[in-house]
């Protein structure tokens, strides 16, 4: 749902790019853009939802890998919940939000106007969780996969 209210409100009304540029608070990052070309607004901005959400989605992606590493015995721990040759879905996840970001950025510089961020960065996360699930051939453990309670998450940390 966010995906949809992001491009809505980016691309067909100039709500969210009046509030990213009028509105001086701490919830957004400005990145200063360079360049020969006169803009009104000189910095590119990412909103703290356009961080929270992707960042949400791949904290999962780690709950993931540790709760596969935590069933297969097999599997030694080569730093943070990796598997001996399985690829990192935290990591993949992590990866594809540094391109979905960079990706967005590129899109506001030929466009020459805002992106919606999540234009980018949702299907980048989502994508990186199903290949590095697939290339695992952990799609099921993917579709299946549910989040354990906090307390829960906290006493497997502590091992």
């Amino acid at each position: 749902g966010l995906f949809f209210y992001d491009i809505y409100w980016v691309f067909f009304s100039d709500v969210m790019t009046t509030v990213a540029t009028n509105i001086e608070a701490p919830v957004k990052f400005l990145y200063p853009l360079s360049g020969e070309i006169i803009r009104d607004y000189p910095f590119a901005v990412i909103g703290l939802g356009d961080v929270v959400i992707p960042a949400i989605a791949i904290s999962l992606l780690r709950n993931l890998d540790k709760q596969l590493h935590q069933k297969s015995k097999r599997s030694e721990k080569i730093g943070m919940y990796k598997r001996k040759g399985k690829l990192s879905n935290f990591e993949f996840g992590c990866l594809a939000y540094a391109l979905g970001l960079m990706s967005c950025f590129v899109g506001g510089a030929i466009m020459g106007k805002g992106q919606p961020a999540l234009l980018y960065l949702s299907p980048s996360v989502i994508v990186s969780a199903l290949v590095s699930s697939g290339l695992n051939g952990e799609i099921d453990e993917l579709m299946d996969f549910k989040q354990e309670s906090v307390v829960d998450a906290l006493e497997l940390d502590k091992d």
